[in-house]
C-alpha cells in the first residue's frame, strides 16, 4: 500500500527584541502550525522568561497569532512578529506588511473600582485560604511561604509573567550579620542594628522606622530561606561606597547569588521562587488584575476577598485567612505620586524609572478606598546610571560634576575634579 507522507517544512524569520535579535522557527504542514521555536534571546532575562511563556501558549494553540506577553512585551512582540513573518512565508502571505508593523504592545489598563463590595452580597467564583495580589519578588515569597505552611494560595498578577520589578534588579540582596558575610568579607561583627542605623542615617529622618527595622532584622534569615528552600546559592558579598555621615554603620552587605550581579539578573531569583511556589501547591493567575477588595460587612474593616478582572469579566474570590497586598509602589503613577509623595513626584516626573509598567500603586489605592491609612512615603534616592557611581565599592568612583541644561554646576559645593 502506498502511504503519502506530509512534508514538514521549517521557516525562519528574525525581529529585534529587547536584548537581541530573536529568530522564530516555525514548522508548518499543509498550512497548519505544528511547532514554534525561538533562538537568540539572552538567557536569564525577563525577555527569555516571556519568550518561554509565549512559546508555550503558541504551541498549545498551534498559532503564531497569540498575544505578546505583558511584562516582556518587546521581546515577545518581536517573537510574535518573527513567527508571523515565517508563517506568511510558508503560506504565501504578505511578509512585508507584517515586517513593517510595530512590535510594541501597550500594557493592559485595569481601572480600579471605587464602589465597595461586601461578602454577603457576592457569590464567590472560588475560595482559598490566602490570596496574594501581585507576583513580584514579595508576592512570590508570600505565596511560597503560605503554601509551604499548608495554606491554599492563589496569587493574581496583572502581567503575563511573574517577577515584577524584582526581575529587573541586579540579582543582589542586602543583609547584615549573615554567615555569608563572615565567609566572604572581613566584616565579622556586623549586626542588623548597624544596618538599620545606616539606613536611618541615609534617610535623613524620612524613613518609616518600623519597616526598616523589620527588614534589617529579618533579611539574614530570608537569605538562608532562599538558599535552603528555593535553591539560591550565595557566592560573594560587597558594599556600596561609604556615606560620609554614616561611616560608623557601614559594612559590606550586598549579597550576590550565582548568576547575579548585573541588571536583569533578578529574574534568576524570581523564576526559582515561582517554581518553588508551584511545588508547594500555590496557584497563579496571570493577565488578571485585582480591582477591589471585599469587606466582611458594612460595619467591618476585615478584608475577606478580592474582585478580579480578566478580559473585561469580573470574578470574586474569597480569602478565608487573609489577603496579602504585594503590588509594589507608585513608580509608574505620576498623578498618585503627586498626591502622596512630593519628592517622589518630582523624581518620576523628570527621570527615567526602571520599575515595571504595572507598578501603579493599586494595592495602596484599594486599601485607601476601604479606609486604610498610608505611611512611609519618605522620598527617593537617585543614582547616576551612566557611571553607577557609589553603588559598588569594588569599582573606582569616576570623578565628575553635575551641570544643568545651561552648563552650570548644580552642586557648587563639590570639588570640580
Amino acid at each position: 500500500m502506498l502511504v503519502r507522507r506530509k512534508i514538514m517544512t521549517e521557516y525562519k524569520a528574525t525581529a529585534h527584541g529587547f536584548n537581541s535579535e530573536i529568530t522564530a522557527i516555525v514548522d508548518v504542514v499543509d498550512g497548519e502550525v505544528v511547532k514554534v521555536k525561538a533562538e537568540g534571546e539572552v538567557p536569564n532575562t525577563v525577555g527569555a522568561l516571556g519568550v518561554d511563556t509565549w512559546l508555550e501558549e503558541a504551541n498549545t494553540e498551534h498559532s503564531v497569532d497569540v498575544d505578546a506577553v505583558s511584562g516582556a512585551s518587546v521581546s515577545t512582540g518581536a517573537l510574535r512578529k518573527a513567527a508571523q513573518m515565517a508563517y506568511a512565508t510558508a503560506v504565501g502571505g504578505d511578509v512585508d506588511a507584517i515586517s513593517s508593523a510595530s512590535v510594541h504592545n501597550h500594557p493592559n489598563n485595569y481601572p480600579l473600582l471605587k464602589e465597595k463590595f461586601y461578602e454577603g452580597d457576592l457569590e464567590f467564583d472560588d475560595e482559598y485560604d490566602v490570596i496574594v495580589v501581585g507576583a513580584g519578588g514579595a508576592g512570590l515569597s508570600a505565596a511560597a511561604t503560605a503554601a509551604e505552611n499548608g495554606a491554599s494560595v492563589l496569587a493574581i498578577e496583572k502581567q503575563g509573567i511573574p517577577g515584577g520589578t524584582t526581575s529587573l534588579s541586579g540579582g543582589v540582596m542586602q543583609a547584615a550579620g549573615t554567615k555569608y558575610q563572615k565567609e566572604f568579607t572581613d566584616c565579622k561583627d556586623d549586626t542588623p542594628e548597624k544596618h538599620e542605623a545606616e539606613y536611618l542615617a541615609a534617610g535623613e529622618g524620612r524613613l518609616y522606622e518600623p519597616l526598616v527595622r523589620d527588614f534589617t532584622q529579618n533579611a539574614g534569615q530570608n537569605l538562608e530561606w532562599l538558599e535552603e528552600k528555593v535553591g539560591i546559592k550565595w557566592t560573594s558579598v560587597y558594599g556600596h561606597t561609604e556615606i560620609p555621615y554614616a561611616k560608623d554603620a557601614f559594612a559590606d552587605r550586598i549579597h550576590v547569588y550565582e548568576g547575579g550581579g548585573a541588571g536583569g539578573n533578578g529574574v534568576i531569583a524570581t523564576r526559582k521562587l515561582y517554581e518553588y511556589a508551584l511545588e508547594q501547591g500555590a496557584e497563579f493567575q496571570f493577565e488578571t488584575a485585582v480591582v477591589a477588595l471585599v469587606l466582611k460587612d458594612e460595619t467591618s474593616s476585615e478584608v475577606t476577598g478580592v474582585i478580579a478582572e480578566q478580559d473585561g469579566v469580573l470574578y470574586a474570590f474569597k480569602a478565608n485567612r487573609g489577603v496579602i497586598l504585594s503590588t509594589a509602589s507608585i513608580d509608574q503613577n505620576v498623578e498618585l505620586a503627586k498626591d502622596l509623595s512630593p519628592q517622589h513626584y518630582e523624581d518620576v516626573k523628570r527621570h527615567l524609572c526602571w520599575s515595571v509598567a504595572s507598578d501603579r500603586g493599586d494595592g495602596i489605592v484599594m486599601g485607601m478606598n476601604i479606609g486604610a491609612a498610608v505611611t512611609g512615603f519618605g522620598g527617593t534616592i537617585d543614582f547616576d546610571a551612566r557611571t553607577g557611581n557609589g553603588t559598588d565599592d569594588r569599582l573606582p568612583t569616576i570623578p565628575s560634576i553635575f551641570v544643568n541644561g545651561q552648563g552650570l554646576n548644580r552642586c557648587p559645593c563639590l570639588p570640580m575634579e
